[in-house]
């Protein structure tokens, strides 16, 4: 009787930590998808801020957009 009433308790316990780990997964599935909009967002503001950027220094240097866009340190053409 001991052996049936341990196995019943055994048995709900690990149903009962089944579901709560789903329902951590299924939480942790929302707010990375969360985290990945708020990244797509700052990268895409980041992307305006580095245009802003390059158009600024262009009309206060009087450059060309070309010659600040370059990042490998190169002559320009």
């Amino acid at each position: 009787m001991t052996r049936a009433v341990l196995s019943l308790f055994l048995c709900a316990a690990l149903l009962v930590l089944g579901l709560a780990a789903a329902g951590i997964q299924s939480r942790n599935h929302q707010q990375a998808e969360e985290l990945d909009g708020l990244k797509r967002r700052c990268d895409l503001v980041g992307a305006g801020n580095e245009s802003l950027e390059a158009a600024i220094l262009a009309r206060e240097f009087d450059l060309e957009l070309e010659n600040i866009a370059r990042d490998d340190g190169g002559p320009s053409r």
